[in-house]
């Protein structure tokens, strides 16, 4: 999927990635998510909804650089990898990507 397509087609859209949730007893019981489909795309928080809107905003940013979206990958094929930790998906706002990308290219 291409970022530079048509924005009307796209505005009222969301795309969702599976996400990888840990959570350190070592660290306070912090929690990292992963988002697997996209390098580098990481949220950090003492609390579990605050990290996973970190790496949405994260992934958000990466994405508006990239100006495409990798293929979401099967939520049960990340869990068989991720035994150990919990997966979900997580929803991104396709409009929230392009704004960010057309203020890059402002």
């Amino acid at each position: 999927m291409n970022a530079d397509g048509k924005v009307a087609d796209i505005l009222e859209k969301s795309i969702d990635y599976p996400c990888v949730i840990f959570k350190s007893n070592a660290n306070n019981g912090v929690y990292t998510v992963n988002v697997p489909d996209v390098t580098g795309a990481v949220g950090k928080d003492s609390n579990e909804e605050k990290s996973i809107q970190s790496a949405v905003d994260d992934t958000e940013d990466i994405l508006s650089h990239q100006g495409n979206y990798p293929t979401p990958s099967d939520l049960s094929s990340i869990a068989r990898e991720f035994p150990q930790a919990e997966v979900r998906l997580m929803s991104l706002d396709l409009a929230e990507i392009v704004a960010r990308r057309k203020k890059l290219n402002a």
